[in-house]
């Protein structure tokens, strides 16, 4: 009798135990971590003149074990928001799909389903948890964003405009990341880029009415 109730009060001990361990090891595996350091290694996309203009005080990047976003100030007025995933290595960039005056549900996957970068910024950034993209990329753009251009060379592609909600959605057009504009729509220039070293998503931002983003600061990068 004693022996089945200790057995069940360790019982009652270590299920409590065991999930707890196991979100706080999902949660470490699934989600980012903020860093000051990593953005450093992703200047080599910028030239050599476009770096002398980057604020060198402003740094902030999120890391995962399959993706970094970093985060740079450009010329005081524009946020340059450099992505790279490990785990899109494999796509073509003719496959990655940009799907304009398309509907998009602003998803609430903070609630055990994900988390939310940046939540004090517009845009907020909110991801999935787990590794969602399966070598194919979809960006889709709400039918209240408005483009104003589009260009495309062999190793990238991407868009000018004004983006009222942005998702990025895998092969099955399951959501995986999007991003919410609480202070309205925003100038924005996406780039697709793929080279030897990995897939970038690389976007252009600002919020300043007085400022205008232009085609021409896709030139700022090395996208060869």
């Amino acid at each position: 009798m004693k022996h089945r109730k200790r057995l069940k009060t360790y019982l009652l001990i270590a299920i409590p135990l065991s999930i707890v361990f196991y979100f706080i090891i999902y949660i470490r595996t699934n989600t980012h971590h903020s860093s000051w350091d990593n953005q450093k290694e992703y200047l080599w996309l910028f030239t050599d003149s476009a770096i002398k203009d980057i604020d060198p005080h402003f740094q902030g990047s999120w890391v995962k074990d399959n993706d970094i976003l970093c985060h740079f100030i450009y010329k005081e007025h524009f946020l340059v928001s450099i992505w790279h995933f490990d785990d899109l290595d494999k796509i073509k960039l003719t496959d990655a799909v940009i799907n304009y005056d398309k509907s998009t549900q602003d998803i609430d996957i903070m609630y055990g389903k994900g988390e939310v970068l940046n939540s004090k910024s517009s845009p907020q950034t909110a991801v999935c948890f787990g590794r969602n993209f399966d070598n194919i990329i979809n960006v889709n753009l709400s039918k209240n964003s408005t483009i104003q251009d589009t260009f495309q060379s062999s190793s990238y592609k991407g868009f000018l405009g004004t983006i009222d909600g942005m998702s990025f959605t895998n092969s099955k057009f399951e959501d995986y990341i999007y991003f919410r504009y609480p202070d309205g729509r925003m100038q924005t220039l996406l780039v697709l880029y793929k080279s030897a070293r990995g897939f970038f998503i690389i976007q252009v931002e600002t919020n300043n009415p007085e400022i205008s983003i232009n085609k021409e600061l896709v030139n700022i990068f090395n996208l060869t």
